[in-house]
């Protein structure tokens, strides 16, 4: 009951706030079942763009470690693994931003079609999880690999 309400409330904040947004921008009365289907497709293109980048990421360093990891002095290991790190947590935060902004979207469409019987799932915890787990994997591999270089 509680979260049914929360929802409610939820979803009539992100109605008002698209309605103000669109008002600013476009000067007319709201937005359309339309154009929040397509605010919701975007954001969800987005997400699967911020994701493909991530996994770009973690490959390229992945591949890096590999090929190049016990060459490495561990200066030049240092600045790999702080760019690696930098440029893995920001996309990461971002593409879970950006799933957030769709799953909201997504809930808001669903309470308009009262015939829809779609359940959305929040996968916020498992893809940050995801990231976590691949981000740590990245490290752990570049780890072994300068372990067994020195051994």
């Amino acid at each position: 009951m509680i979260r049914s309400e929360l929802l409610r409330h939820l979803i009539q904040f992100e109605f008002k706030k698209l309605n103000h947004d669109y008002e600013m921008n476009r000067g007319d009365s709201g937005v359309t079942e339309y154009e929040l289907s397509d605010l919701t497709s975007n954001a969800l293109g987005n997400f699967l763009t911020s994701f493909t980048i991530f996994v770009t990421i973690i490959t390229a360093y992945v591949i890096a470690a590999f090929a190049a990891g016990s060459r490495l002095t561990k200066l030049q290991t240092g600045v790999v693994n702080s760019c690696f790190l930098v440029s893995s947590t920001v996309m990461g935060i971002l593409s879970v931003l950006i799933y957030g902004v769709f799953t909201r979207r997504a809930e808001a469409i669903a309470a308009i079609d009262s015939s829809s019987v779609a359940t959305i799932l929040d996968f916020t915890w498992a893809i940050t999880s995801l990231y976590i787990i691949l981000t740590t994997g990245g490290l752990l591999f570049m780890w072994n690999v300068r372990r067994l270089a020195e051994g």
